[in-house]
């Protein structure tokens, strides 16, 4: 009986130890949102890229107000903080470029920017 009283006081302190030095890592909110868009060929591409938040994220991209399909789009599996949109655009035309990025708890960020669709080379 002596031993299990024992038992049951260590196993006591070891959760009671648990509890005040266990806690759970606060998430941090996203934040530093860059985004930078380039062009060619009259194709453009953007890159988005963030810190913090907490998986999974949701990620919207907007061209000139028209939400673009990015359904199965996913953060960069090495990064899991940045992400890339590649699409056609009509040459010499100025794109109104935006992102919001929501993780799990709900944080969001949104950047804005413009991309020119330049119909010549790269650069």
């Amino acid at each position: 009986m002596r031993r299990l009283s024992r038992a049951v006081a260590g196993v006591a302190v070891v959760l009671a130890l648990l509890g005040t030095t266990a806690s759970p890592a606060e998430a941090t909110p996203i934040s530093n949102t860059y985004l930078n868009c380039d062009s060619g060929d009259s194709e453009a591409m953007c890159f988005m890229s963030w810190t913090g938040g907490t998986l999974p994220f949701t990620i919207r991209w907007f061209f000139d107000q028209n939400l673009q399909d990015t359904i199965g789009y996913q953060p960069w599996p090495e990064s899991n903080d940045a992400q890339a949109l590649w699409r056609t655009c009509w040459a010499n035309h100025n794109y109104r470029v935006k992102v919001t990025v929501t993780d799990w708890d709900g944080h969001g960020q949104t950047v804005e920017g413009e991309c020119f669709c330049n119909p010549g080379s790269w650069g």
